[in-house]
């Protein structure tokens, strides 16, 4: 990642575009934010306080600070949840990976 600063944000960007698919590919009510999240997390077989870990590292640069990462030492944790994360949501889905949803850019 060209960007340590930004990892969290790039990585629950990863994480809510899961969500998306999910709502989509299992016909979930797109106000029940709470099903959807649940729904993630049984597909990935993850605890919601990974989610929750990988949020937290995000919500800062979401809401503009700037937080400095110095090391891989710092980015270590996040990239192993969200490795965590996204190779189960992999293995435990038997749909194949074709996109099922058009995308409206606006702009």
């Amino acid at each position: 990642m060209k960007a340590p600063d930004d990892t969290g944000f790039y990585c629950y960007r990863a994480i809510e575009a899961l969500r998306q698919y999910c709502i989509v590919r299992y016909n979930l009510d797109s106000e029940k934010k709470s099903e959807q999240w649940r729904k993630v997390r049984e597909i990935a077989g993850c605890e919601e306080q990974i989610l929750h870990d990988i949020k937290s590292a995000a919500d800062p640069v979401r809401h503009g600070a700037i937080v400095p990462v110095t090391s891989g030492r710092s980015r270590n944790p996040v990239y192993q949840n969200m490795g965590t994360l996204l190779m189960a949501s992999l293995r435990t889905s038997n749909q194949s990976l074709e996109p099922t949803v058009a995308v409206k850019i606006h702009g």
